[in-house]
C-alpha cells in the first residue's frame, strides 16, 4: 500500500494563491499600458519637431527637384486643424525657405532640392490633428526618383493626411529608446492619396526600376495614421 499523498500545508499553498490572484491584474496593467499610446487621444498634446514628405506619386522614400530655384518660387504651406486649432505654417515662399524650416538631408553637388522638410523648432501636434500641405508649383517641376525621372504639372497641389508617427510627450516608455536625447517629433508620410507625377524617364540616380518586394508583414498589414485612418501614400 502506497502512502498517502501529504496535504499542501497553508505555508505551502499561501505564494500560489497571491500569484494567482496578481498575475491577472499584472497582464491586465501590461496589455492596457500597451495599448494606450495607440488611442489617438492619449497621444497627448505636445509640442514636437515636424518632419514631413510631399505625396509624389511613385517617390517610395526619395524625390528630387531637379530644379530647387523653379521648386522654391512658389508656395509650400503646411496646416495643421483640430477643434482648438488652426494653424498654418508657411514652410518656402518666393524663393526662400522660412526660418525654423530646413531640407533634409545634405545638399547636393548638382543641387538638386529633397522633397522633405524638417523644423528646427517645436510645433503644438496631436495624434488626432488632421493635416493639410499645399503646394503652389508657377511652373513645371522637375523631378527624379531613385528609378524614375518625371514632371509635377505647375498649379495649385493640396493633400490632406494625418500623422504616420508620433514620439514624445505620450504614455509610451518606447521613446525613451527612439529619441535617445532628441526632441518629440511628429512624423507626417501618411497622406490620403498622391500628386500624378508625368514620367519622362524609367530611370533614376539608381539605374532601372526594380521589383518592390514587400515583406510578408507589409502584405498582411495596411498602414494607418495615428487618427486611425488608412495611408494610402506612406512613403
Amino acid at each position: 500500500m502506497s502512502d498517502p499523498v501529504p496535504a499542501r500545508t497553508e505555508k505551502q499553498a499561501w505564494p500560489r494563491r497571491v500569484l494567482r490572484g496578481v498575475l491577472p491584474w499584472d497582464a491586465l496593467a501590461v496589455a492596457t499600458f500597451a495599448f494606450i499610446p495607440m488611442i489617438p487621444s492619449f497621444a497627448t498634446s505636445a509640442d514636437r519637431t515636424l518632419y514631413f514628405k510631399l505625396p509624389i506619386e511613385g517617390a517610395r522614400f526619395h524625390w528630387m527637384f531637379l530644379d530647387p530655384e523653379a521648386f522654391l518660387s512658389g508656395e509650400l504651406t503646411l496646416r495643421i486643424l483640430n477643434k482648438d486649432r488652426d494653424q498654418t505654417l508657411v514652410v518656402f515662399r518666393d524663393g526662400k525657405i522660412q526660418d525654423g524650416w530646413e531640407m533634409i538631408g545634405d545638399a547636393r553637388a548638382d543641387g538638386a532640392f529633397y522633397f522633405g522638410f524638417s523644423t528646427t523648432t517645436r510645433v503644438r501636434t496631436k495624434g488626432n490633428d488632421s493635416l493639410i500641405v499645399t503646394l503652389k508649383a508657377p511652373k513645371d517641376l522637375r523631378g527624379q526618383g531613385p528609378f524614375s525621372e518625371g514632371l509635377l504639372s505647375a498649379g495649385v497641389w493640396q493633400m490632406s493626411g494625418t500623422y504616420s508617427a508620433l514620439y514624445g510627450g505620450r504614455w509610451n516608455p518606447l521613446d525613451y529608446f527612439v529619441l535617445l536625447g532628441d526632441p518629440p517629433v511628429a512624423f507626417m508620410e501618411c497622406w490620403a492619396g498622391v500628386w500624378p507625377i508625368t514620367i519622362t524617364k524609367q530611370a533614376g540616380w539608381k539605374g532601372t526600376p526594380q521589383p518592390d518586394k514587400l515583406g510578408f508583414l507589409q502584405r498582411l498589414t495596411k498602414e494607418r495614421g495615428t487618427n486611425g485612418r488608412l495611408c494610402r501614400s506612406h512613403i
